[in-house]
């Protein structure tokens, strides 16, 4: 289990049995299959080292490491970093925040399953606008709008 109480969970893909962090992460990967066999997706990858990225950080200038959670491979042959987020620490938000100026050249999306402005999760949200003009997009209801019309084919 995570820090934030999510559950691993192990399921078979077309890319072979991959361990998720979470179930929001395994029902993407479900939703990115269902791109692929669309036919909007060519290729796509879970955690994959190419995209490891080492920053410097902090008063001490400490080295943070950040791997994305997917990469896609898109029909037009472009390649789209895709990082998965429930909650979102201001860590999270330096993470991608660096990883997306120093690889200007690959599109990055955010994407959180149903984050909005409201008192618990206010300062998340402001977090998630101000990262926005760094990246390519942010989707703060991925569950509504990506995942619950695909739904059935989730196994977990």
């Amino acid at each position: 289990m995570s820090k934030y109480g999510a559950q691993r969970v192990t399921a078979e893909t077309s890319k072979g049995t991959i361990t998720f962090r979470s179930k929001f992460e395994y029902r993407f990967s479900v939703y990115i299959e269902f791109l692929d066999r669309a036919g909007d997706a060519v290729d796509w990858g879970y955690e994959d080292e190419r995209y490891l990225f080492e920053f410097q950080h902090g008063p001490y200038n400490n080295t943070r490491k950040y791997l994305p959670d997917f990469w896609i491979k898109t029909k037009s042959g472009d390649i789209e970093i895709i990082e998965i987020k429930g909650a979102f620490s201001s860590i999270d938000y330096t993470k991608c925040k660096k990883f997306a100026e120093a690889h200007p050249d690959l599109p990055f999306i955010l994407v959180f399953a149903n984050l909005r402005n409201t008192k618990s999760s206010g300062t998340q949200f402001r977090r998630a606008q101000r990262i926005e003009k760094h990246i390519n997009r942010v989707i703060y209801d991925a569950q509504k709008t990506l995942l619950n019309p695909i739904s059935r084919l989730f196994e977990f």
